[in-house]
């Protein structure tokens, strides 16, 4: 039982002390980061590329060389999502990339099935939620709006929303921001800004959950939101403080400090 208590006293001590001097405790409304801050990342390449491979077999493309296109276009997908302005690299542009790399063309009917398993695929295992996730969301929305922010990936919004209903957690959330719909990633400022819009709430008085202190920390501070950073890699605390969060936590559970 002591043990329990220390940890708790210690993770409060954490929150309090870590919030900055403009700390707005009045809150209309907290918008999440989904990968990694409400669900574990989960890494799904490997089946994409085995079903890639097997639906590229009429080209007779050896299997190195797609793998190699896979790999670069995942490359190039990463410097978008690094690089301003920040462009959302889509499905469809991924698929295209590897054309031509390899110098092939796929059929209409082809691209949609490799288009859709590369969405679709993580749905035969959705990746689960974060500790603390559901009970946060539920307690949390008894008195703030929630949204989602939260940048795409493979898998667009209208999976990801699969995802947050299978978990039960969908019905939490006023709204829902995905990049694949806005056309842009965080930090670009239209992400937050249509959170916002879609609030119906000034910035001061939305706070942001986010792991990421370049996209989520970042974006929101730009917007003057209140950015709360979920460290889930024990960041330095002086390399955190670089991006001027309102506060530091380490687990999803201590977001019950907020009234």
């Amino acid at each position: 039982m002591t043990c329990v208590q220390d940890a708790t006293t210690k993770r409060e001590t954490k929150f309090i002390t870590l919030i900055h001097s403009g700390w707005n405790v009045n809150l209309k409304a907290i918008t999440f980061d989904l990968w990694n801050t409400l669900i574990k990342n989960v890494d799904a390449n490997d089946k994409r590329v085995v079903f890639l491979m097997e639906a590229l077999g009429e080209f007779h493309v050896e299997q190195d060389r797609i793998y190699r296109a896979f790999d670069r276009m995942h490359q190039e997908s990463w410097q978008k999502w690094e690089t301003p302005p920040y462009v959302y690299f889509s499905v469809d542009e991924r698929i295209q990339f590897i054309e031509s790399m390899l110098g092939i063309q796929i059929g209409a009917a082809e691209q949609e099935r490799i288009r859709t398993y590369f969405e679709e695929c993580l749905l035969e295992d959705p990746p689960e939620l974060h500790p603390h996730a559901q009970e946060v969301l539920e307690h949390l929305s008894g008195n703030h709006q929630i949204g989602l922010v939260s940048d795409s990936g493979y898998s667009p919004g209208r999976v990801m929303r699969k995802v947050l209903e299978m978990h039960g957690i969908l019905d939490y959330f006023t709204i829902t921001i995905f990049s694949d719909e806005t056309g842009f990633n965080k930090p670009h400022r239209i992400m937050f800004e249509t959170a916002l819009a879609s609030l119906k709430v000034p910035p001061s008085s939305c706070a942001h959950v986010g792991d990421l202190l370049r996209t989520d920390i970042a974006g929101a501070r730009h917007m003057k939101m209140q950015p709360i950073f979920i460290d889930r890699y024990n960041t330095p605390e002086q390399e955190a403080r670089k991006y001027q969060p309102h506060a530091i936590i380490r687990s999803l559970d201590e977001l019950f400090e907020l009234k």
